[in-house]
């Protein structure tokens, strides 16, 4: 199983076994190894994932529409972390460049600032964006699965739609 619970916090990153005092999850993608042990069943609290990743989980899981909150790239969103809404958490998604849906997670909030990878696909530029600019990184959980250099994968061809005549 990958993923975490943050430390002291009720955040939880692509973890499904249930935690005392967690109710913030994020799902950085629906590969089973990232959603090992979600359930239908699941009731522990917010689900934060991408609208692609929404679709396939409610599909998949049937899980109670109202705990999946939609979050897609480049989008800010403040999370109360406490019940009297004093303590927040800015979470910002950030495209993982690995499958469809797939996101990185800059978590912002008491506990310092973290950048969470799940899996993503390293091209020069990805990281190069507004959304981390000017940002000290406490701690960065890194998925380096395929983290050698004996790993050579194909650069992905990035297909362009046909622009559309506009004068008919």
């Amino acid at each position: 199983m990958v993923g975490f619970v943050i430390p002291s916090t009720p955040i939880s990153l692509d973890h499904w076994k249930y935690s005392p005092g967690v109710n913030i999850y994020f799902l950085s993608h629906l590969h089973s190894d990232h959603s090992e042990g979600l359930r239908p069943s699941f009731r522990y609290g917010s689900i934060y994932c991408s609208s692609t990743t929404r679709r396939l989980l409610l599909e998949r899981y049937q899980l109670d529409p109202s705990l999946v909150i939609t979050i897609n790239p480049g989008e800010t969103r403040s999370v109360s972390l406490d019940d009297f809404d004093k303590e927040k958490l800015s979470v910002t998604a950030i495209d993982a460049n690995h499958c469809p849906g797939s996101l990185m997670f800059l978590l912002e909030a008491y506990f310092g600032t973290v950048l969470y990878t799940g899996d993503f696909r390293y091209e020069s530029g990805i990281l190069d964006v507004n959304l981390l600019q000017n940002k000290i990184i406490d701690h960065i959980y890194l998925d380096n699965t395929y983290c050698h250099p004996k790993f050579q994968f194909p650069k992905r061809l990035i297909r362009q739609r046909p622009q559309q005549n506009c004068l008919k």
